[in-house]
């Protein structure tokens, strides 16, 4: 039998996932002002307060202190600090240079072959520079080079979906980049030799494999880019450390909140001083991700009730499919938080939900926390209409089936 707030709670949540997918229709007919309400984002913050609201009126400012004081509310600070210090220009322009001088180094310099490296390698450093930096770091590259209104319908999706399941997929090799991991390797213990042994290797081959084959079908739509032309300006190597740096002691402190707090003045100083051109765009990047996992967790305190049943009714393979798919409409870092609310789960389980995450993440706008940066940056090269979210879905399947069969065969 459940209580009224859990039943209240529930369908609260259900109507933020309705407000998370359904948003974007309508986000035309508002007003400038008001289309913030229609992002992802902003749909799980906004339901989140009007659930606290409701715990106010019906338990008063006692009710809602002991429930948000039981919920573990540093590992959205945590994210919002390390994506915050990973966007500082110069570390992704770092990356960004060195994918150029691996590309001219390389015997056939060809658009394929520095389309195939951009996708494998930006996508990988994912693990490192964060996700959010990552899909930052790729619709530059790729936008700047290939995706251009010139292009076609075609070609563009089947990059778009790749570049997402990519993303996705290619963060999940460190416990502090891929959103669903972050959510879960505190809880359950998951350590980077642990996660290694279970997510590189279909990660890797999936990725190369997906990039590959896409290369193939569109090798006709890869004429040279103007852009690969001329190599990026060297980046300025101290600012980069001094980033790195802080990602490092990110990663050491990120069970203090004070701590994280610190780091997150320091980096948001760094920006301003080294490039206030992008400063509010990367502060707001990590805020956005940071106020989505608070909503996300506030919401997903009260779904235990039937979230423990279906987890331990359903086998790992049926768990590991429903998964993928939910990952579609419910972002996937919320499903992998509601994992850790079910008691002594098995690890084949633990696997198959967080697996099934990673793996869904790239097929809808809401599908990974990153994929709202990838709809801003290459928008505009769909044209007025913006991007279709059913031809996307549908350019997404391939890879995303690929690295689900691959990620499965290997457990």
């Amino acid at each position: 039998m459940i209580s009224t707030i859990e039943g209240v709670g529930t369908a609260i949540f259900l109507v933020g996932l309705l407000h998370s997918v359904c948003g974007g229709l309508i986000s035309h007919y508002l007003p400038a002002r008001l289309r913030f309400i229609t992002h992802p984002e902003s749909a799980m913050v906004m339901w989140a307060t009007v659930l606290l609201g409701v715990q106010w009126w019906g338990f008063g400012s006692t009710g809602v202190i002991k429930y948000v004081s039981r919920l573990h509310l540093i590992e959205p600070i945590y994210v919002a600090t390390i994506v915050i210090v990973c966007s500082t220009p110069s570390l992704i322009r770092s990356i960004r240079w060195t994918i150029f001088s691996v590309a001219h180094r390389l015997p056939v310099n060809t658009p394929m072959t520095f389309f195939v490296l951009a996708i494998v390698l930006g996508s990988l450093s994912g693990s490192i520079i964060t996700e959010p930096a990552a899909m930052t770091l790729m619709c530059t590259i790729i936008g700047d080079t290939f995706l251009t209104s010139t292009r076609s319908d075609p070609f563009k999706y089947a990059v778009l979906g790749l570049i997402l399941v990519s993303v996705s997929i290619g963060g999940a090799l460190t416990p502090f980049s891929a959103p669903p991991i972050v959510m879960v390797a505190t809880a359950w213990g998951w350590t980077l030799p642990v996660i290694l042994r279970n997510f590189a290797l279909p990660v890797i081959v999936s990725i190369v494999a997906s990039t590959v084959i896409i290369t193939m079908i569109f090798r006709r739509e890869l004429t040279t880019p103007v852009a690969i032309v001329s190599r990026p300006r060297r980046p300025d190597w101290i600012v980069s450390t001094i980033a790195m740096t802080l990602l490092v002691a990110t990663l050491i402190v990120r069970h203090s909140l004070p701590s994280l707090l610190a780091i997150l003045l320091i980096a948001t100083g760094v920006i301003m001083v080294t490039s206030r051109r992008v400063a509010i765009a990367a502060v707001e990047s990590g805020v956005w991700v940071g106020l989505f996992l608070v909503g996300v967790i506030i919401l997903g305190g009260l779904q235990t009730w039937w979230v423990a049943p279906i987890i331990r009714s359903l086998p790992p393979s049926q768990l590991f499919m429903a998964s993928i798919v939910v990952s579609a409409v419910a972002d996937n870092a919320a499903l992998a938080y509601l994992g850790t609310l079910v008691p002594d789960i098995c690890r084949i389980k633990q696997l198959a939900i967080v697996g099934g995450a990673v793996c869904g993440g790239g097929l809808t706008v809401i599908a990974n926390a990153p994929n709202p940066i990838a709809f801003r940056l290459l928008a505009p090269a769909f044209g007025s209409n913006g991007i279709n979210p059913v031809k996307l879905a549908l350019a997404a399947v391939g890879p995303t089936l690929l690295v689900a069969a691959l990620f499965w065969i290997s457990q």
